[in-house]
């Protein structure tokens, strides 16, 4: 039967790193015996310290990254019935949206800047599945977009990173000496070093406007 309990997701959490059970014990420094009747849930919840000696020790044997171990020993507090008072729970609220973001592909810095923005009323209503979640490029979204759906009552988060901004200035073309320039629309420009004829001057002019024509 499937249910929801410490020992049943501490065994759902083993067997699915492929973990021996004498493993975790000895990562988890408990007895390998206490440790059966934990899953059997033939023993009491652990205190709390056991729970994340459990935790890291499961972690460890899967070399899980920061925001995975975070997440199991969430899920062996909860199912131990630890996350109890207001700053668990807040913590847990935060945690779990955190996670839905990643999920979604955002990048650690944009999860930062919009934890920042995010009611703690939204991000409940969002995971309970109140109300949908929809990331999408600012780039793509007109400022018209934007006011509709704010007219509709709807909260619109805006992350702007300034990582991906870049302005790049034009290169100073460096003067030389008896030079002459000849403009070829505004994007080419032909530049030619030493003395011209005048006959010479009227050909590369004539030059400018089919270069001109090419580049329209």
């Amino acid at each position: 039967m499937k249910t929801n309990g410490f020992g049943y997701l501490l065994r759902e959490h083993r067997e699915n790193g492929n973990i021996s059970l004498r493993r975790l014990a000895n990562e988890a420094k408990l007895d390998y015996a206490y440790l059966s009747r934990l899953e059997r849930e033939m023993n009491p919840v652990p205190r709390l310290g056991v729970v994340r000696r459990i935790a890291k020790a499961l972690c460890h044997c899967q070399d899980l990254p920061m925001t995975d171990c975070e997440r199991l020993q969430r899920e062996l507090m909860d199912a131990a019935g630890m996350l109890v008072n207001d700053v668990d729970l807040l913590k847990d609220l935060r945690s779990r949206f955190a996670d839905l973001l990643r999920n979604k592909g955002l990048s650690e810095h944009q999860i930062n800047l919009t934890m920042k923005k995010v009611s703690l009323d939204t991000m409940e209503k969002i995971l309970n599945g109140e109300e949908p979640l929809e990331i999408q490029q600012q780039s793509t979204v007109s400022s018209k977009d934007i006011a509709k759906v704010k007219a509709r009552g709807e909260d619109v988060i805006q992350i702007e990173s300034p990582s991906l901004v870049r302005a790049y200035r034009p290169r100073r073309v460096k003067q030389v000496r008896n030079q002459k320039r000849f403009r070829a629309g505004t994007r080419a420009y032909i530049n030619v070093l030493g003395d011209l004829t005048s006959s010479q001057e009227e050909q590369l002019r004539s030059i400018t406007t089919l270069v001109r024509s090419i580049l329209r």
